[in-house]
């Protein structure tokens, strides 16, 4: 009987350190991959501003006097 207790607590030991190792594993590969995500996320977003900064347009701003505006209600306080 002794032998097998031994035997069964060495088995669970070992299979709670292959666990262990799978868990560490994982919790790494997910970090690796979000980090990438992030970083492709990142490169993705400043070349979009890249591109809307280059094909921008200039702002034209023309100040029109208010009686100029159709259908414009006067303020009165």
């Amino acid at each position: 009987m002794h032998l097998k207790s031994r035997l069964t607590r060495w088995i669970a030991h070992r299979i709670e350190t292959r666990a262990r190792h799978q868990r560490h594993a994982l919790r790494d590969y997910q970090r690796r991959e979000s980090s990438q995500i992030q970083e492709l996320e990142k490169r993705s977003r400043s070349l979009r501003l890249y591109a809307a900064w280059l094909v921008r347009k200039p702002v034209r701003i023309v100040e029109a006097p208010a009686r100029h505006w159709p259908n414009a209600v006067p303020y009165t306080a």
